[in-house]
């Protein structure tokens, strides 16, 4: 379901974080090609924030198998801390949003945190869709910063039913 990112999937990335770049629609008249450098910038600065905050984090590819053919669908970050693993970030293309792929990424992440003992961590914005998501799964609001809450999922409540 996932793997190291490597080399080939730069393009998949590419693609993936252009997706996710919603303010780029707003900008009237940007060439194509400045909207590439914008969407390469803003990756690499998240990239940079993500390893700079957590230097031991890993970033992954989430694949799932069509006609007997891995494709690439999305993108984790976590770390593993002394008492969690801290989901950072886990992004899918739109066409596979709301398809429960994010979903049985976090049952992965939620299942090595079990076998580990761990609690599960993540901050999300409080208007995001995904808030429904981790609440369904047992995360709970531990912290508000508006405009993000910081949710966990102790060790002792992984291993109910999801």
């Amino acid at each position: 379901m996932w793997r190291e990112v490597g080399e080939a999937d730069r393009e998949f990335l590419q693609r993936l974080d252009a997706s996710l770049c919603d303010w780029l629609h707003a900008v009237d008249g940007l060439p194509d090609g400045q909207r590439v450098v914008l969407v390469d910038m803003q990756a690499r600065a998240r990239e940079q924030a993500y390893r700079s905050a957590w230097p031991q984090a890993r970033c992954l590819v989430v694949e799932q198998v069509e006609g007997g053919q891995s494709l690439p669908v999305g993108r984790i970050w976590y770390a593993r801390t002394a008492d969690a693993l801290h989901l950072i970030d886990i992004s899918m293309l739109p066409e596979r949003r709301g398809q429960g792929v994010g979903g049985a990424c976090l049952k992965r992440l939620i299942g090595e945190a079990a076998a580990a003992g761990l609690a599960v961590t993540l901050n999300v914005a409080a208007d995001n869709p995904a808030r429904r998501l981790y609440a369904r799964l047992g995360f709970r609001c531990v912290t508000q910063r508006p405009p993000h809450l910081q949710m966990r999922l102790e060790p002792s409540d992984t291993h109910a039913p999801h």
